[in-house]
C-alpha cells in the first residue's frame, strides 16, 4: 500500500514539471487538425502532411 501511495505522488509532482511553457495566443482558435501519415515497407522514411484550420479572433494578430 505504501508503494502504491509513494508511486501516485511521484506521479502527482510529476505532473507539475510537465506544464506547458509557451506563451498562449487567445486571439488564434484552431478548429481543425488534419493529420496524414504513409508508411512504406519499401524504405525506412515516413511521409507525412499537417493541416490546420484556424480562426483568428482578433484583427492584427502576429504569429509570434
Amino acid at each position: 500500500m505504501r508503494t502504491l501511495l509513494a508511486c501516485a505522488w511521484l506521479l502527482a509532482l510529476a505532473s507539475f514539471g510537465a506544464a506547458d511553457t509557451y506563451p498562449r495566443q487567445p486571439a488564434v482558435d484552431v478548429l481543425h487538425y488534419q493529420i496524414s501519415l504513409e508508411f512504406t515497407d519499401a524504405s525506412d522514411s515516413i511521409e507525412a502532411a499537417v493541416t490546420l484550420h484556424v480562426h483568428i479572433r482578433e484583427e492584427g494578430t502576429s504569429g509570434m
